[in-house]
């Protein structure tokens, strides 16, 4: 018993750090080459641990999809992720942020 619940207790902390996904709708034109520009400058902030920029066809507005890495503890000293350093990202490709939700 005494080995049981250090085992139980590590694997219920450890299925409880659910790495998070979140979407940012924004509005302008970006071409291709900028697309892969915004992914690589989304791969620097802290916390991301994937992000892909998606435009729907046939208009000037686009998404882009986070994946977060997952946080199995916390610190005092920790840097999360903020939504603010996306936005920041969007209005320096001249891009207009409209949205920012948690995937499902």
């Amino acid at each position: 018993m005494k080995r049981i619940l250090p085992l139980l207790f590590i694997l219920g902390t450890h299925f409880c750090s659910v790495a998070q996904d979140y979407i940012y709708y924004f509005e302008g034109t970006i071409d291709q080459q900028e697309i892969s520009l915004v992914e690589t400058e989304l791969a620097t902030i802290v916390g991301i641990a994937s992000a892909k920029v998606k435009m729907k066809e046939g208009t000037n507005h686009g998404e882009i999809f986070i994946s977060l890495l997952p946080r199995p503890e916390r610190s005092e000293k920790e840097t999360l992720f903020t939504p603010v350093d996306v936005k920041k990202l969007i209005l320096n490709h001249q891009l207009t942020p409209i949205q920012f939700i948690e995937s499902k």
